[in-house]
């Protein structure tokens, strides 16, 4: 089950909630010898927290895309949850030191 169809569920919000809930900060990685292929699974990415995350009400949560945008937008997780699923490959750069730089 994907939490998209989990989170359709009526008595999943309670459930959600307590994922989002504050918790301490996560380091997790996952050895790359395991990772086939140019994509990396979704379940295999890293994770690098440097704060505790926030609790938040799932019921008034948005997102808001604006700014340097032509259009404003703000969206509910129910929003999100409807929109189409769309797969893309994408690269994700990390900043780091630079090279040759001394730690």
């Amino acid at each position: 089950m994907t939490r998209r169809k989990l989170l359709l569920i009526s008595g999943a919000w309670p459930l959600a909630r307590r994922a989002f809930a504050a918790s301490e900060p996560r380091n997790i990685s996952f050895p790359l010898g395991g990772i086939t292929g140019s994509i990396t699974p979704a379940d295999a990415f890293f994770v690098r927290e440097h704060f505790a995350e926030p609790e938040i009400s799932l019921e008034s949560w948005r997102l808001r895309v604006e700014g340097r945008v032509a259009r404003r937008l703000e969206l509910s997780l129910p929003d999100l949850i409807e929109l189409p699923v769309r797969r893309i490959e994408a690269v994700l750069s990390v900043p780091a030191t630079e090279p040759g730089a001394q730690r």
